[in-house]
């Protein structure tokens, strides 16, 4: 039997694809799975757009890609919505249409609003019982119990649904969603922990080692388990993974994960959610609020979770046919599919070194690498976020090194002063080996000490009539006071410009700067003193660094503030090395077509 190069390929990276897709709200993700779902008999036209420049590489990069979907059929993949897996959850779990819990159920407030009027509309008691029925039988399936009907026909059954009886500009579709997915990976069940509610029916032991945040991935996991051998689908995107423990769950799990980071910027996004989902500047707060809470490991963490990725798309244009998005989806998909097909851009070249980079870092807080380039092309330095040298980072001092030698000079002079002493000795005894964070435990020192101040001045009106005190003091004891200053570690930016200096200084002058961060305000400051010219960033760090420092001066001066689009990390050598060398490859259809006229 005649090998076959094409069918080499097929075997190794085109038998099974999991594209799991990330982001905020607004950025896209939907979008995109759409797209990857479509079915398409020409892509040509995808590419009709894109401009003729013969010494452009991009230009260049289309035409491989084109050249590559001519040769080989575009496959679909099938859509996984994790709001669907969500609503067949709760379907399982709610016993009756009569006894349908109420919004207090989900959450811990006391909403005692009625579920069925403001989260599904004009929902009656035999829509209820027929979904019911469709979520029985899903379970059913998971547990390859025989049916008369297909995974793909039933998840079919739930858009249908989601579509008629749900209205997903309303804000309670988000937010209902939003806390069902915490309940479950907090306890197993879609109410929140202090619910009353009596339910006869549990979902099944899905989770992993009884870890019930494992739950949600599991359920999906074998759902593209049924599709894969039951109805030999082969690709699948899932919509949106919003966890970083659910991103792990499958990464660990699958070969052929990838993680596709959805970016847009802030105006844009802003601008979907206004016009797409009717929401007002509280909802956006509440939203953005939500999806960067990262106190517990159950909650949505959205930056985290976009710093996972393996490839980063910026969609931050407001274009209604999606053009550009289109194609940078379909350049990653051939890629994925038959790595080495082109080459990273520069961008890609200079911020994985800046992402291999910030691994350097002993920071526990956040480890960021950076990169600057000359107007050149060429790297004039790189650096991570990490204390000077010759000082010990966080990772490896813990407190209690420091209460056993107290002269122990891997901690400052100010560390072992009795200050700060005293409040290292009053640690949980848990925490006590652990590493600590310095800026951490100085912030709460400080926080202390003024709210001192503020009790004492409220105890001044203690005797004004109608002055709550009690309530006062109980938030000015919620407060948290928090100074950037006291941290002990250089920016990854800093020590990138501080490394040209250290080796003999060259130009900067309209170079570029690539961070895994975008800079804060102290960088960006640095950043321009240097002229340079062009930052381009992955996480958007929370700051008014860019409306207040890079968009300030001479209009003509401020430097671009670019998104991130590329391939990082483990993909980029799974994706840009390829499995056959090119001039192997085309030896070998060389010798099949001599083999063929002989």
């Amino acid at each position: 039997m005649q090998n076959d190069m094409q069918n080499i390929f097929q075997s190794l990276r085109n038998e099974f694809i999991i594209i799991g897709l990330t982001g905020a709200l607004g950025s896209g993700c939907t979008t995109s799975a759409n797209f990857l779902s479509g079915k398409y008999s020409n892509l040509n036209h995808f590419f009709s757009s894109t401009n003729v420049d013969e010494f452009n590489l991009d230009y260049r990069k289309n035409l491989r890609v084109q050249q590559y979907y001519e040769n080989n059929d575009w496959e679909s993949f099938f859509h996984i919505r994790v709001s669907d897996i969500l609503l067949l959850i709760m379907l399982r779990q709610i016993d009756s249409f009569d006894n349908f819990p109420m919004i207090n159920e989900f959450d811990n407030k006391t909403d005692s609003q009625d579920t069925i009027k403001v989260f599904f509309k004009d929902m009656d008691k035999e829509a209820f019982q027929n979904i019911k029925k469709t979520s029985e039988t899903f379970f059913d399936l998971l547990n390859e119990e025989p049916k008369d009907i297909t995974m793909s026909d039933v998840l079919s059954e739930i858009k249908k649904f989601i579509d008629q009886y749900i209205d997903k500009k309303d804000n309670t579709y988000t937010k209902i969603f939003q806390l069902i997915g915490e309940n479950l990976r907090t306890t197993g069940r879609i109410y929140n922990i202090n619910s009353k509610y009596i339910f006869s029916k549990e979902i099944p032991t899905y989770d992993i080692n009884n870890l019930p945040i494992f739950i949600i991935p599991e359920i999906i996991r074998r759902t593209i388990k049924y599709l894969n051998r039951k109805e030999k689908c082969k690709f699948f995107t899932i919509d949106a993974l919003r966890n970083i423990y659910e991103i792990e769950f499958f990464r660990n799990r699958y070969q052929s994960f990838y993680l596709f980071s959805i970016l847009a910027n802030e105006e844009i996004r802003q601008k979907r959610l206004y016009d797409n989902f009717s929401v007002n500047k509280k909802n956006l707060e509440d939203i953005k609020t939500y999806e960067t809470s990262n106190k517990e490991i159950e909650h949505q963490a959205i930056n985290k979770c976009i710093g996972k990725g393996d490839i980063f798309i910026n969609n931050s244009t407001n274009i209604s046919s999606h053009t550009e998005l289109n194609i940078d989806l379909l350049r990653y998909i051939a890629l994925i599919r038959r790595p080495g097909l082109f080459v990273p851009s520069n961008d890609e070249r200079f911020m994985q070194v800046a992402f291999t980079a910030r691994y350097n870092s002993g920071c526990i807080s956040r480890q960021v690498g950076a990169v600057v380039t000359g107007k050149d092309g060429y790297i004039r330095g790189f650096g991570w976020n990490d204390v000077p040298e010759d000082h010990v980072p966080c990772l490896y001092r813990t407190p209690q090194q420091l209460l056993d030698n107290s002269t122990n000079q891997i901690f400052s002079a100010y560390e072992r002063s009795d200050t700060f002493f005293q409040h290292i000795e009053n640690l949980p005894s848990n925490q006590k080996n652990q590493p600590f964070c310095f800026k951490d435990n100085q912030n709460s020192i400080e926080s202390a000490e003024k709210k001192i101040k503020i009790y004492k001045e409220i105890e001044k009106l203690s005797k004004v009539p109608n002055i709550d005190v009690e309530k006062i003091s109980g938030y000015i004891d919620s407060m948290e006071f928090k100074n950037p200053t006291r941290e002990r570690a250089l920016h990854a930016e800093e020590n990138s410009f501080l490394q040209i200096t250290k080796s003999g200084g060259q130009g900067v002058v309209g170079g570029t700067l690539y961070t895994t961060d975008s800079p804060c305000q102290l960088c960006a400051k640095k950043a321009m003193q240097l002229k340079i010219k062009r930052i381009v960033y992955i996480d958007a760090y929370p700051d008014i660094s860019e409306k207040h420092t890079l968009n300030a001066g001479i209009e003509e001066e401020w430097p671009d503030l670019d998104m991130f689009n590329g391939v990082l990390g483990a993909a980029y050598f799974k994706l840009y090395v390829p499995i056959i060398g090119i001039k192997d490859e085309i030896r070998f259809i060389s010798n099949v077509k001599k083999e063929t006229i002989c």
